[in-house]
């Protein structure tokens, strides 16, 4: 049996240590750039894993995944301004605003299929994929 005490281990837990251990440090010395630095690069590392088990390991493109990713961070933003700080109350606003988004933008165009490309980014994202399909095409011609 492996043992589960080496270098990546111990590092891997000093790192979460510390990460547990910002805002206690953030109040006690009244610095909160850092504590809102490193909420920044924790929102922004989620969004790339999510996107990655999408693409990576679910084998699914994902065309508007940043634009839900900013319409709930927007609803969490408004929300906040206003004086509602509650994780508890932003964070089921935040999917309540990006599902209503997305039942919307479905139903237009389940209505009206041409409108699939009536959007800038909906046009960038086709193109995107047909570079991709491309680039697949050309890579098995290579390699066989």
């Amino acid at each position: 049996m492996k043992s589960s005490l080496n270098v990546r281990n111990v590092v891997v837990a000093l790192v979460v240590a510390g990460l547990l251990l910002l805002p206690l440090y953030s109040s006690l010395t009244g610095n909160i750039f850092i504590l809102t630095l490193f909420t920044r690069i924790v929102i922004f590392a989620l969004a790339a894993a999510s996107l990655n088990l999408i693409m990576g390991y679910g084998g699914m493109m994902s065309f508007g995944h940043a634009a839900y990713l900013g319409i709930g961070g927007y609803a969490v933003g408004i929300l906040a301004f206003e004086g509602i700080g509650s994780g508890f109350i932003q964070w089921p606003v935040a999917l309540a605003v990006s599902a209503l988004y997305r039942a919307r933008h479905r139903r237009a165009q389940s209505a009206h299929p041409r409108r699939l490309f009536h959007h800038d980014h909906a046009g960038l994202c086709a193109d995107g994929l047909l570079r991709r399909l491309r680039a697949c095409r050309a890579t098995a011609a290579t390699t066989g």
